[in-house]
Order: C-alpha cells, then sequence, then structure tokens
C-alpha cells in the first residue's frame, strides 16, 4: 500500500491531524531528514494538497532551510493557481478532477531528481 493510499485510508480526522501536523512535529523534533523525506515524497505532497490545500503546503517548507526544499517551495508557489484551480476554487468545472494536480507534482519532482509513481485514474 503506498503512503497516499495508506492516508487516505486513515479516518479523516487522523488523516487531517497528521497532514497538517507531521511537518511541524519532525521539525520541532529535530529530524530534519524525515522532514525532508515527506517534503519530497509525492504521495505525502498529493494527500496534503487534496485533502487541505496547497497553501499549507508551501507554508511546511518553511520549516527547513534546506536549499532544495525552497527550490521546490518556490515552485509550487508558481504553480498553486493550478492546484487550486484544480481543486475547483476558481468555480470552473474540472472534467477530470486531480489530473492537474497529480501533472503538476509528478513535474514537480521529476525536475528535481525524485521517481515518481502513482497509479493513473
Amino acid at each position: 500500500m503506498s503512503l497516499y493510499e495508506h492516508l487516505v485510508a486513515m479516518p479523516e480526522e487522523k488523516r487531517l491531524n497528521t497532514l497538517e501536523n507531521l511537518p511541524t512535529y519532525l521539525a520541532e523534533m529535530g529530524q530534519a531528514e524525515r522532514l525532508q523525506t515527506i517534503l519530497t515524497t509525492y504521495d505525502f505532497l498529493k494527500a496534503k494538497v487534496d485533502a487541505i490545500g496547497v497553501e499549507q503546503l508551501i507554508a511546511d517548507y518553511e520549516l527547513t532551510t534546506d536549499a532544495e526544499a525552497q527550490l521546490i517551495q518556490s515552485t509550487l508557489k508558481s504553480c498553486a493557481h493550478i492546484l487550486r484551480r484544480d481543486k475547483g476554487t476558481h468555480g470552473r468545472s474540472n472534467k477530470n478532477p486531480g489530473r492537474d494536480t497529480r501533472n503538476v507534482l509528478v513535474l514537480l519532482m521529476g525536475w528535481h531528481g525524485y521517481r515518481v509513481g502513482y497509479k493513473q485514474k
């Protein structure tokens, strides 16, 4: 089971709590490597954008001084309008909900040299 599937299978309250608080918890506990890992894991990014939104994900990158993480944050800021639109926050209908989010995140991770595995819907 992928991390994304694991998160989606969690009860909603637990999933939201995990997605909202895990980066801050890891930063406060001095677990920079684990923080870097989740901030560069497609499944975590996708789950967080889907459940909470891109703004809080972008804010998570403030918890690290890693140069690569800052580049990812900058790229997310540049693509945030696409991720928001994909969730329908601009009031437009989207015939393929989630597709733009997947595409943006896959490209983002690919640009930064990460292998991304996900299942197409």
